[in-house]
């Protein structure tokens, strides 16, 4: 084999050390629950909105049938519908979808989104969870503002320090990427799994310091790699493509290689 050809892991492979991460409970719906629910008009426009976002769906996730989707996520909605992010849990669901057996899924998305709860819709009307969001992204901020200062140039300093001083900064490191765990960020499979397999353990066993450390590694990885592409000096329009910006497998196993690892200071 050549020394730099790609490794090939075995779809078993991953489905084990996803299995050991995860509890996944088994979860089920009574039918009458979810029959009643399938037919209000409040799951007529979810399912319309999430069959959009299923066709816009990245490409990691190209071999997950709308059926999978569709039937998974009726499953959840009947069990919280008090959270209207649908599209923020499809992009939770896609990855778990990819990786674990069909009947694994629910159970799956119910743990990572309770391990999520302090990031998602509705943590802004809880005071300490918008309390520990003000908390974690001036973790992050300061975090991404050292590595930059590092390895970029003046240029990349002041530009990191202008994204993570905007005002939306939070919003969008909590909702975009903390809350769906950068499930829209990466288009290749590999890139997704690399990153899960990352932050998955610990993340549902109550930890989330592999998530912040994370983010900022990519947050100044995008300044130094790939800003200068783009020509931009607008903090806020920075923010933007930082967010907007499709992760490949090389970006992932770059940021990947400096991040410390498990248990490690930053």
């Amino acid at each position: 084999m050549r020394a730099n050809a790609p490794v090939k892991y075995s779809e078993s492979l991953f489905v084990y050390k996803w299995r050991r991460a995860l509890l996944l409970p088994d979860v089920s719906v009574p039918d009458d629950a979810e029959r009643c629910y399938k037919n209000s008009k409040e799951w007529e426009d979810c399912a319309l909105v999430l069959r959009d976002d299923y066709k816009r769906r990245p490409p990691y996730a190209s071999a997950v049938s709308w059926r999978c989707v569709h039937d998974t996520m009726l499953r959840f909605s009947v069990l919280n519908r008090s959270d209207r992010y649908i599209q923020g849990f499809l992009y939770i669901m896609l990855p778990l979808a990819s990786v674990l057996p069909a009947s694994k899924v629910l159970g799956g998305l119910i743990e990572i989104v309770g391990a999520l709860r302090p990031y998602g819709p509705t943590a802004g009307d809880i005071a300490e969870y918008e309390r520990h969001q003000v908390c974690v992204a001036r973790r992050v901020g300061n975090e991404a503002r050292a590595l930059t200062a590092r390895r970029g140039r003046h240029a990349s300093v002041q530009l990191t320090q202008g994204i993570v001083s905007c005002p939306a900064f939070r919003h969008m490191l909590s909702l975009r990427w903390l809350f769906v765990i950068f499930g829209q960020a990466p288009q290749e499979r590999s890139a997704l799994i690399g990153i899960w397999d990352f932050c998955l353990h610990d993340l549902v066993h109550g930890h989330q310091r592999c998530l912040h450390a994370l983010a900022a590694h990519m947050i100044a990885d995008w300044v130094c790699e790939h800003a200068g592409a783009h020509s931009v000096d607008d903090a806020e329009e920075a923010l933007g493509l930082l967010f907007e910006h499709k992760w490949s497998a090389a970006d992932v196993a770059r940021v990947l290689r400096a991040v410390p690892r498990r248990g490690t200071a930053l």
